[in-house]
């Protein structure tokens, strides 16, 4: 079975099918174990490329790009029955997805008859998702480059800083194990890895009852 455990994914076989092939090699030298562990482990790496792409259709910007290789699998053993695939990332700023023009550089300042003109920026993580405006009770958010040249989109806070100017918070978006245990990822492909692990056990087990290496 699999699922979404804290920071990863995570495998594990059906405590039934476990004794069915305990049953079957019984008088083989080679252990289920063995067995479980190679049909897991294939299982995990082939989950971890199709997390992946699934994330990619899902997510839109570069936020996606490269999970693939930001994820790292804990692999299964004789005697540990089970492999995660963890998606570990820092949590990136709102501009890794998609953001409207006026977020792509810094909010211009601009007033017409007294009155500042409002620049709204939206974004949109999802791909399947409008552009939706990025405001809130202390106002809309607005960009900002920083003296390293880093481009940011952020928010007042409602606070004061020590210097007695607004409070910034940078927008953030979400990180690589929230697009991947997001409903639209894992749960559109949870059966499709469930039945890639019981392929997999058949394999493996087909192959040490044939005498070969699983």
């Amino acid at each position: 079975m699999t699922g979404a455990h804290g920071p990863g994914i995570h495998f594990e076989l059906d405590e039934d099918y476990v004794k069915e092939v305990i049953q079957a090699m019984r008088g083989l030298e080679k252990s289920e174990e063995s067995v479980f562990k190679t049909a897991i482990n294939n299982t995990a790496s082939r989950a971890q490329k199709l997390l992946a792409r699934q994330a990619g259709k899902v997510y839109g910007g570069e936020a996606p790009k490269g999970i693939l290789g930001r994820s790292s699998i804990k692999k299964a053993t004789v005697s540990r029955l089970g492999a995660t695939i963890f998606f570990r990332s820092e949590q990136p700023d709102i501009t890794k997805f998609r953001v409207s023009a006026s977020g792509q550089s810094p909010t211009p300042i601009a007033y017409d008859n007294g009155q500042r003109l409002k620049f709204p920026i939206s974004v949109q993580q999802l791909k399947n998702k409008d552009l939706e405006e990025l405001s809130g009770k202390d106002g809309m958010a607005f960009a900002i480059q920083f003296k390293n040249g880093k481009l940011a989109v952020v928010m007042r806070t409602g606070k004061k800083t020590s210097a007695k100017k607004d409070q910034l918070k940078t927008v953030m978006g979400s990180s690589d194990r929230s697009m991947i245990q997001n409903e639209k990822v894992y749960g559109k492909v949870q059966d499709k890895i469930g039945d890639i692990l019981n392929q997999q056990c058949q394999k493996a087990l087909k192959k040490a009852l044939a005498g070969g290496k699983a």
